[in-house]
């Protein structure tokens, strides 16, 4: 819609527990990826950590109809009010509520810890991952890969393992997209051009 605050995120509801979930936040570009972790370490490149995971949410919030609507309204409307102020809605009412408290706290006692500090609620070693931000409107396959990224070197692969299973995924892609073209080839020039 010509909207700069385009953007697709990812959302992974995972029940950890009878009474409890985790619910891992990927996302690949701006808005919203200012609220994650960001390392500067390797210059000129900035890398974030895309996926924000939060564990020990009560079921009676992770199960509540009305977020999962008032999110689904906030976020899938077109210029919707509620959701195209900064910071989004989903980092500044949806994730606050859902967690139980301010994210910049629950990021501070996770993650952002004085130096010899022990987190005080220590955040998976998958969600840890740094990865560069989109660029060129990629934001929906990074996404997509960042995701399947988490839940790889969640289930234990390693960051090796993880990348060939992305380039599989790619060169199977490619191999289809090929395929595709394929009867293209058989058309005619006045076929073509309509």
């Amino acid at each position: 819609d010509g909207n700069n605050n385009d953007q697709f995120c990812m959302l992974i509801l995972e029940k950890s527990a009878p009474d409890m979930y985790r619910v891992t936040v990927i996302n690949s570009g701006k808005p919203g990826l200012e609220h994650h972790a960001a390392s500067a370490a390797t210059p000129p490149k900035i890398k974030y950590q895309a996926a924000l995971s939060f564990d020990g949410i009560p079921a009676s919030r992770a199960e509540d109809d009305g977020l999962w609507a008032m999110l689904v309204l906030a976020t899938a409307t077109p210029d919707n009010s509620v959701y195209w102020k900064q910071p989004p809605a989903l980092y500044d009412k949806f994730l606050p509520w859902l967690i139980g408290c301010p994210l910049e706290h629950y990021l501070a006692s996770s993650i952002y810890c004085a130096e010899g500090e022990r987190p005080l609620k220590p955040p998976c070693e998958a969600s840890l991952d740094l990865r560069a931000g989109q660029y060129g409107g990629t934001g929906e396959w990074r996404a997509l890969t960042y995701s399947l990224r988490f839940l790889l070197r969640d289930t234990g692969f390693s960051v090796m393992k993880s990348k060939l299973v992305k380039w599989h995924l790619r060169s199977q892609l490619l191999k289809l997209a090929t395929k595709d073209l394929v009867p293209a080839k058989a058309l005619s020039a006045s076929e073509r051009i309509m």
